[in-house]
Parts: structure tokens; sequence; C-alpha cells
């Protein structure tokens, strides 16, 4: 389901807006302890030693910085 099929449930309004800030991915070797910022989204490879074995540090997390809207009253 997408966001702007969301926008014509009762709990949204047609003039919502949705912000995505895409992050950096980073990781840590297991191998080398080389830490690298990830280029490709579908292989995490350490450019150093070519290792698989990589620890995600940051950039799956998910922040809401922002909400504004007014409370439904329940039915």
């Amino acid at each position: 389901m997408t966001f702007d099929s969301l926008k014509m449930e009762p709990l949204f309004r047609a003039d919502a807006r949705l912000e995505i800030e895409e992050r950096e991915t980073t990781c840590q070797c297991q191998a080398c302890g080389n830490g690298f910022t990830i280029t490709d989204k579908y292989w995490f490879i350490c450019p150093s030693c070519e290792d698989l074995r990589a620890e995600v540090l940051s950039g799956r997390e998910l922040y809401i910085e922002h909400y504004q809207g007014e409370e439904i009253a329940a039915e």
C-alpha cells in the first residue's frame, strides 16, 4: 500500500505529506575491523578485505521528526 492510497483513509487528510530523508549505511567488517559506507544496496562487501561479514552500524533506523494533526474522536 502506498502513502497516496493511505491518504484516502479517514485517518489522513488529502493534503497529507510524507517526506523521507535517506541516510548512508555504515558498517564495520567483522573480519578486519574496517569501517566503511555501503555504496551498493545489495552487497555489503568490505572494500579492504572483500569479506561479506559486515555489521551495520547506522542507516537502518527510523526516526519520525514531526507529526502534525488532530485526533479523530472514536465513533
